[in-house]
C-alpha cells in the first residue's frame, strides 16, 4: 500500500471491509483497489500546443477539446464530478481589490 496516505488506507479498509468482493477483486492490492475507485482525468496536449483534449470516463464519458480548454470545459468536468459551480462576472476594479 505504498503511496497511500494513512487516511486513504483507513477509508479503503472501511470500504473493503463492508463489501463482499469476488475472488478476483480480493486478489488486488489495497492500492490497486483505491486507484480503481477514482476516475482518470486526462489532459492531452499536442506537441505543438495547438490542440488540447480534456477527458474523463466515470460511467459516462466526458470530453472537451479545442485549441485551448476554456473555463466552461473545466466547469463542465467539475459538474460531471458532482460539484456545484458558481460563475460570476465582476468589475475589474472589484477583482483588483479582491472584492469577490
Amino acid at each position: 500500500m505504498s503511496g497511500l496516505t494513512p487516511e486513504k488506507k483507513e477509508i479503503l479498509k472501511g470500504l473493503m471491509g463492508s463489501v463482499k468482493c469476488p475472488v478476483s477483486l480480493s486478489l488486488l492490492s489495497m492500492e490497486e483497489r483505491y486507484k480503481m475507485s477514482k476516475p482518470l482525468i486526462e489532459l492531452i496536449v499536442s506537441e505543438s500546443g495547438d490542440w488540447e483534449v480534456l477527458r474523463m470516463n466515470l460511467g459516462e464519458e466526458f470530453k472537451h477539446e479545442g485549441h485551448s480548454i476554456s473555463n466552461h470545459g473545466w466547469i463542465g468536468l467539475l459538474e460531471v464530478l458532482g460539484y456545484e459551480v458558481d460563475v460570476r462576472e465582476i468589475f475589474d476594479e472589484d477583482m483588483e481589490n479582491e472584492n469577490y
